[in-house]
């Protein structure tokens, strides 16, 4: 049954409760776990090895292998081999579901230093506790609230990913809230310490209100640029795939550093934009209006003047859909207009685009709509 379960999930028609049963049966023993913890390594080891795994073209060799050695049960080594490949299988399955934020899947997860994984159910409230049994904040719902830390404690990363489709917020051990928007990894530590800076890691897009604390800087790393506050809101994309990483600021000032050239760095002011080219390495400075820029947080999809095709990218992200555009001429259309994604389906978005510039689309299945003339 739990094969079957993973086969699945990697076609993407695992449903949520499907995942947690997959994620429930790794929990089942703590040798499972050790286990499991031990073969994750050894998969991170292999990722220099493209032919190790690399695809689902590889994980299907794999399905072939355990077929075959289940028809092969009178000899014991093969039996072993078998519930190694099961185990690398699971491994494969956990890597995807960590990594690729963008996977179509409605479970957000969250990863300790342990490597243990933790699915968060949004219809939920729970207290969160360490490895100690320590009571150190409460889920509520879409959202988890550390409490403060008044001492000094070693640093304890966790890592939640938030895939397409979803949206989560977290109120940190100093009170810096965060909003995580779709296809986001953020690594963050439990509890700060009250002597030591506030560091923490951002791939994809949230929304920053920091607590100020004079002697305790606050500072954002993305793969490209440094963000270094004391106290300020703001917004920040990274999205790996974008060519450009940029920056909303709300109030106070931050300053922007290419994480590779110290030197190349620039200072924001309230309702400015900052953004840096992948390529060029240069920064753009401009005064806007940076209330689009921000909309995602309240549900909002604000589009002005935008092609489908740089459109599409926004969409995939809110809905968690992937849209496959058969028509080249609505590849270039430019709209404007404002979408709420929590309240509006995307079937509904694309019928009031319809009025504009005619086209057809239907669902292949439940991640996939096609577009055609």
């Amino acid at each position: 049954m739990i094969l079957e379960l993973i086969y699945k999930y990697l076609d993407n028609q695992a449903s949520e409760k499907e995942v947690e049963i997959i994620f429930n049966w790794i929990e089942t023993s703590e040798e499972n776990k050790a286990k499991f913890i031990e073969l994750k390594k050894t998969w991170l080891l292999t990722q220099t090895n493209s032919s190790l795994l690399s695809d689902q073209n590889n994980f299907q060799d794999i399905k072939n292998e355990i077929k075959s050695l289940e028809k092969k049960k009178r000899f014991n080594y093969l039996k072993y081999a078998a519930v190694l490949i099961v185990f690398l299988g699971i491994t494969f399955i956990i890597k995807t579901i960590l990594t690729n934020t963008n996977t179509v899947t409605n479970s957000i997860v969250i990863e300790n230093e342990n490597g243990d994984i933790n699915l968060i159910q949004t219809d939920q409230n729970k207290t969160i506790v360490n490895e100690n049994g320590e009571i150190i904040g409460q889920q509520n719902a879409n959202e988890i609230v550390y409490t403060p830390n008044n001492t000094k404690t070693t640093l304890t990363y966790n890592t939640i990913k938030v895939p397409y489709g979803k949206t989560f917020k977290l109120t940190l051990s100093d009170g810096t809230i965060v909003h995580l928007n779709a296809g986001t990894e953020f690594k963050y530590p439990t509890q700060f310490n009250l002597n030591d800076p506030r560091q923490v890691f951002l791939t994809g897009e949230a929304f920053f209100k920091v607590t100020k604390d004079t002697k305790r800087p606050f500072k954002v790393n993305t793969q490209s640029v440094n963000v270094n506050v004391l106290g300020t809101t703001f917004n920040l994309s990274a999205y790996p795939d974008d060519l450009t990483t940029h920056c909303e600021l709300v109030e106070g000032s931050v300053k922007l550093t290419q994480n590779n050239n110290p030197k190349n760095s620039t200072l924001l002011k309230p309702n400015e934009k900052s953004s840096l080219n992948i390529n060029s390495n240069k920064f753009t400075t401009t005064a806007t209006d940076i209330s689009p820029y921000i909309a995602w947080v309240y549900g909002d999809l604000v589009f002005k003047n935008q092609t489908f095709k740089d459109l599409t990218i926004k969409l995939e992200r809110a809905y968690g859909v992937k849209i496959i555009n058969k028509n080249k001429q609505l590849a270039t259309e430019k709209f404007s207009g404002t979408i709420n994604f929590k309240t509006s389906s995307i079937e509904h978005f694309l019928n009031l685009l319809k009025y504009d510039t005619p086209f057809n689309f239907n669902r292949k299945n439940n991640t996939t709509i096609e577009i055609t003339n």
